[in-house]
């Protein structure tokens, strides 16, 4: 008699305790991670940088914005999170604040940390029409309109080209010695090769001046000097 009281009991219990752990779980919720990857915090900046931000969650990113000075000034739904701030009526020496916010599925939102930097305007001295030094009149070209933005630094390398150092540009093809009309950085600095020239798209191109002195310096063969 007493193993015919047990054995409902038991049954009774293996449902109960079948029906408890099917309850679904709640899930905590959870908040976009969002970072600035450059430029560096208390970084200098001349002319011009890339604003470059990573965000992730797990329901998804739909929304990121880039803020500078506290205002919203570039709006992304999907990646890559990239920002080309070319700022025009920036007073010379000022600090700016930049930080990101990234908004998930769920609309959680999250704000990267707060960097300052520093915003400085270049002064490049025209180049003359012979000898012209590529540490004295080309490297502060390519400095001013080509690596600080953000494109042909040594961790960007646009078009797997970065103008940092002589031994870096002078890569046969892009610059032929003695032969500005054969080498592609003319090309791209005259914009000849469309979305490939340089600078891209909403950057303040070369100046005849800065043009002329480049293909000078690959006419004198492109030294070292």
């Amino acid at each position: 008699m007493k193993c015919y009281l047990i054995i409902p009991v038991l049954f009774f219990l293996l449902i109960g305790c079948k029906k408890e752990s099917s309850n679904p779980v709640e899930q905590t919720p959870t908040t976009p991670v969002v970072k600035i990857l450059s430029p560096a915090n208390n970084s200098t900046i001349i002319d011009s940088v890339t604003i470059d931000i990573t965000a992730t969650d797990d329901k998804g990113i739909v929304k990121v914005e880039i803020l500078i000075d506290n205002i919203v000034v570039k709006t992304f739904s999907v990646p890559p999170f990239k920002y080309l701030w070319y700022p025009s009526l920036i007073t010379d020496s000022s600090q700016h604040s930049i930080y990101a916010k990234a908004y998930d599925g769920d609309n959680n939102t999250s704000s990267s940390l707060v960097i300052t930097v520093t915003f400085r305007r270049s002064t490049l001295s025209n180049i003359p029409s012979s000898n012209v030094s590529f540490g004295k009149h080309i490297q502060p070209v390519f400095n001013v309109k080509c690596t600080s933005s953000g494109c042909h630094d040594d961790k960007t390398r646009a078009g797997s080209l970065s103008l940092t150092t002589w031994t870096n540009a002078h890569v046969p093809g892009i610059i032929n010695d003695y032969e500005p009309e054969t080498s592609r950085l003319v090309w791209a600095i005259e914009g000849q090769l469309g979305s490939n020239s340089m600078p891209p798209f909403g950057y303040p191109g070369l100046t005849q001046n800065q043009i002329t002195g480049i293909k000078t310096w690959i006419k004198e063969g492109a030294k070292n000097n």
